[in-house]
């Protein structure tokens, strides 16, 4: 999906014209603190800034901190250093599968560790397709995968930092 019919999509949805054979459409289940509302506009606005970049030059880690919302990067981890990454697998390595679970679940991602799943150098695995507040406690969000087995850490990590509790 081009960033300016992502872009699109974000803000407006899917049109009924647009039915792709080429793509899968996922749901998630976003359960929210009665903060619903909030969760969906925070996602389009950091969404919103990281698309519009795409067609620019790529930003630096002090440029991304200076576009992006003050609350979404005060919402993330320190960046990690390069030799931390050897501890964290090690600790990692020593969890329960349903320890590990719940890591994934609570973990906070650093800034330019979000940002790095949609650098255009690499290939994207989720694009927004659309959102709908059901409630103020549930927020529903389509995603647009381009195969059946994709990462979506990141799309989980950009809602919990907006303000959801759980991605289901």
């Amino acid at each position: 999906m081009k960033p300016t019919d992502e872009l699109r999509h974000l803000f407006s949805g899917e049109y009924p014209e647009e039915r792709g054979e080429d793509f899968a459409i996922i749901w998630f289940n976003v359960i929210c603190p009665g903060n619903a509302d909030r969760v969906l506009k925070n996602c389009r606005e950091v969404l919103a800034i990281v698309l519009r970049q795409y067609e620019k030059n790529w930003l630096s880690e002090n440029e991304w901190r200076e576009v992006l919302p003050r609350w979404f990067v005060e919402s993330c981890a320190p960046e990690c250093r390069e030799e931390d990454y050897e501890e964290n697998l090690a600790n990692w390595q020593t969890l329960s599968r349903e320890e590990q679970i719940r890591e994934i679940e609570e973990e906070l991602w650093s800034m330019m560790e979000w940002i790095s799943w949609f650098d255009p150098a690499d290939e994207r695995y989720w694009f927004w397709w659309d959102a709908v507040v059901k409630d103020p406690n549930l927020l529903l969000v389509t995603v647009e995968v381009v195969d059946c087995i994709y990462p979506s850490g990141s799309l989980a990590w950009l809602l919990r930092a907006s303000g959801a509790i759980k991605v289901e």
